[in-house]
């Protein structure tokens, strides 16, 4: 337990950055590389490749995950691990293959894509040398004590906000896909810039509840590495959402018949938007864990604490 306590203090910054800002996103980054060839190109991909391009960026996080993965000794299941990663890239191989033989509504797609959330949050935990599937089972059938406790307070809670927004975020894309700008068709109308403009002013206001709550700007004995981490990432994460919904706010994106003037390029659009709903989704969740006191001090850590205030 002595060893386990010690681990808790290391970190990896990779590890967060792989998980929660690549391979969350691993069909927006195949995605964007495909019409970046096909621009390059003027040529067309078939289904087939640009299905060959998202399982070779799942399986090459996958493997940065693993190069990068904490080693501490006892380390966890790796079977368990690998069972996770692959159980990932099979099932985006199968969403592929279902999306290109029929065209389901955005409610499954939706669906779907929520079965991926405790796989990202296991492939996370996994890669910071921690067991998932046992301590997470205990802890929620009240084992609140020992090293599952542990586990899940300083590992699986902290991270469980990145991986809520990851959700809402990938809703939004499909309602980008389905209703926004679907493929296609000739829309004029995107994302309503009242959005942006409301969003640019409600990150700010969540930013400033997440420092002061997280102590993300102060380097406190109390907060393990990994956890200040994943707060610095999503105080990260909030900046670049107001930053893309700014960026947004100066350029129309309705594109009049005929008309002139700048418009807002659909990459651009989708960024913002999609990028803002991350931000937003992630600060939320965070603000509604902190309230519900899912992100209180170790035990050992409040003892630091107490010793240092005396």
């Amino acid at each position: 337990m002595a060893a386990a306590a010690s681990d808790a203090r290391g970190g990896n910054p990779p590890v967060v950055l792989i998980v929660f800002g690549l391979l969350a996103f691993s069909d927006d980054i195949a995605e964007a590389a495909v019409d970046l060839w096909e621009a390059a190109t003027d040529a067309t991909l078939p289904d087939g490749v640009a299905w060959a391009v998202v399982i070779a960026v799942d399986v090459v996080l996958i493997l940065s995950l693993w190069r990068f993965r904490e080693r501490p000794r006892p380390a966890p299941n790796g079977r368990a691990w690998l069972v996770s990663g692959g159980v990932f890239i099979g099932l985006d191989g199968l969403r592929l293959a279902l999306e290109s033989w029929w065209d389901p509504p955005a409610l499954i797609l939706i669906v779907s894509l929520l079965v991926y959330l405790p796989l990202l949050l296991a492939l996370y935990t996994y890669a910071r040398g921690r067991p998932f599937y046992g301590p997470v089972k205990r802890w929620m059938l009240g084992g609140r004590a020992g090293d599952d406790d542990r586990i899940v307070r300083d590992t699986v809670l902290p991270a469980l906000p990145l991986v809520v927004g990851a959700g809402i975020a990938w809703t939004a894309g499909v309602l980008w896909k389905h209703y926004i700008r679907p493929e296609g068709t000739d829309v004029t109308e995107g994302v309503n810039p009242e959005f942006f403009a409301q969003m640019s002013a409600v990150i700010p206001v969540l930013l400033l509840a997440l420092v002061i709550e997280t102590h993300v700007l102060r380097a406190s004995r109390t907060v393990s590495r990994p956890r200040r981490e994943l707060n610095i990432y999503v105080v990260v994460v909030v900046v670049l959402g107001e930053a893309m919904a700014l960026s947004a706010l100066p350029v129309r994106n309705a594109r009049v018949p005929g008309g002139a003037g700048k418009v807002l390029p659909d990459w651009h659009e989708y960024i913002a938007f999609d990028l803002t709903v991350f931000a937003v989704g992630v600060a939320l969740a965070t603000v509604v864990l902190l309230a519900a006191g899912g992100l209180r001090d170790e035990p050992e850590a409040l003892a630091v604490r107490v010793v240092e205030n005396t």
